[in-house]
């Protein structure tokens, strides 16, 4: 009986946090790839183990005693009946909050709306600030003798070197270029590299008969704003140019597109599997299929027209039409869906305003919050919508519901948060901004989320009142 109340909720909130870790295996960036099928098969994992080996083994040893039902402290129990006493001022003040936090995200500026909330590439920022590798690599990237950051532009000949080099030292991000023939004084430099040792020669000249020309940065690159200027520079003399500073732009772009994208999908992806929960088994089919049918002729429209391919509009158009879909066919469902979607999307909204409060950006390593709290928010919505529908009359949140979302929650967020003591600084973010995040969202969950369902109850009950009088 136990498994067959609480195993929908268990089901839905962990096939909706599957897919917010495993939209990130649908990425370029094989890592973030990994990742996602990485966490999402071991949520998968987690959630079959939850429903069969626990029941088996309570069984097995909680057999012969009486069950009870869960009771929450002193505080926890005033605080559940004083938001079903008083839903309007509670929904208030967290709408204040709410917004206190999105005004920091936000100002405006020369006639229009511009976003704070600053995303760092430097990755020397993200290491420990007493380490001597560190340092030494922040003295050498300003160097204009050394640089341990250089591009390299292949050439054919030497005299293709030297032009190639003329053009790069023209450039304004450009401190010098060089190639092996400018320290081989005299016309014959084929003697001359003959005498070189050879691993020192093979740097700079290949076999095939290639010379290399190096092209020194003259700032230091680890900023975005130098290293995008350097390498579209760069690129504009040597559209074939490589070397260090343009992998790591490469690199970084594709990271930081790959978490947008792996959210941005998780979003879409759980918004469908919600509104089909909701909807039931016959009427998700004709909802799946209407946003099939609509999208498929706009892709075939698209090719038949030489559009291009764009799979990010499809999968948006996808989501609109089946959620326009849902809400003629039921609006409940469009109804308890954004329920459940309120956890994650207000409680990212407040953790970046936290982190605005705090100075702390978004990074390489912090970035996976986007799929991680958008995962653990849902659950957490979804735990309280499911306690929500098994409910009748004024809705009050059942304390297990209340200690399911606060363990989950707090064990998560302690897990994460012993990050914080790490002398790496990305790791440190990391555990930072999740503590945040989580936190946001179980406050969401606890406070705003009931006393929102608390008027709706009310609202049903008020309704069904008048047509039974």
């Amino acid at each position: 009986g136990s498994v067959a109340e609480v195993g929908p909720g268990i089901v839905t909130a962990a096939v909706t946090t599957a897919l917010a870790f495993g939209c990130a295996s649908l990425t370029e960036f094989r890592g973030v790839a990994e990742l996602g099928w990485i966490a999402g098969g071991g949520i998968v994992v987690c959630a079959m183990v939850t429903l069969t080996v626990i029941p088996a083994l309570v069984r097995l040893t909680d057999a012969r005693l009486m069950p009870v039902e869960f009771t929450v402290g002193l505080l926890g129990e005033r605080w559940r009946h004083r938001v079903a006493e008083s839903p309007g001022p509670v929904l208030i003040v967290s709408v204040l909050v709410v917004a206190l936090a999105g005004s920091s995200l936000v100002e405006w500026r020369d006639g229009r709306w511009e976003w704070l909330v600053r995303y760092d590439d430097n990755l020397l920022n993200l290491q420990a600030d007493d380490l001597e590798s560190v340092r030494v690599q922040a003295r050498v990237a300003n160097d204009p003798d050394g640089g341990a950051l250089f591009a390299v532009s292949l050439c054919e000949s030497l005299e293709q070197a030297e032009q190639v080099a003329v053009r790069m030292e023209a450039l304004p991000t450009v401190g010098r270029a060089t190639h092996l023939g400018r320290f081989l004084p005299g016309a014959d430099s084929q003697t001359l590299l003959d005498r070189l040792p050879a691993p020192l020669v093979s740097r700079y000249h290949s076999r095939q008969g290639d010379w290399l020309v190096q092209v020194v940065p003259r700032k230091s690159l680890w900023d975005q704003e130098p290293l995008e200027q350097f390498v579209t520079e760069v690129r504009g003399v040597d559209p074939e140019a490589t070397g260090t500073p343009l992998q790591n732009f490469e690199a970084g772009r594709q990271i930081k597109r790959s978490y947008q994208v792996a959210a941005v999908v998780a979003v879409g992806a759980i918004i469908v599997v919600l509104l089909s929960v909701s909807l039931g088994l016959l009427k998700a089919l004709a909802m799946l299929a209407v946003g099939g049918l609509v999208v498929g002729f706009s892709i075939e429209a698209a090719w038949r027209e030489q559009l291009g391919n764009h799979p990010e509009l499809w999968a948006a158009a996808f989501v609109v039409t089946t959620s326009a879909a849902a809400l003629i066919l039921d609006p409940r469902a469009v109804r308890d869906t954004f329920f459940a979607l309120l956890p994650p999307l207000v409680g990212g909204l407040v953790m970046l305003g936290g982190m605005q409060w705090l100075e702390v950006p978004l990074n390489p390593a912090n970035l996976i919050v986007l799929p991680l709290v958008l995962g653990i928010g849902v659950d957490d919505g979804v735990h309280v919508l499911h306690d929500f529908r098994s409910r009748s009359g004024r809705y009050v949140m059942s304390p297990s519901t209340i200690h399911g979302v606060l363990l989950t929650s707090l064990t998560s967020m302690v897990g994460f948060g012993t990050l914080m003591i790490a002398s790496h600084r990305g790791l440190s973010s990391l555990g930072l901004v999740l503590l945040l995040g989580v936190g946001s969202c179980l406050l969401v969950a606890l406070v705003p989320l009931p006393a929102v369902l608390n008027l709706v109850s009310r609202s049903v009950r008020s309704r069904g009142h008048d047509v039974n009088g």
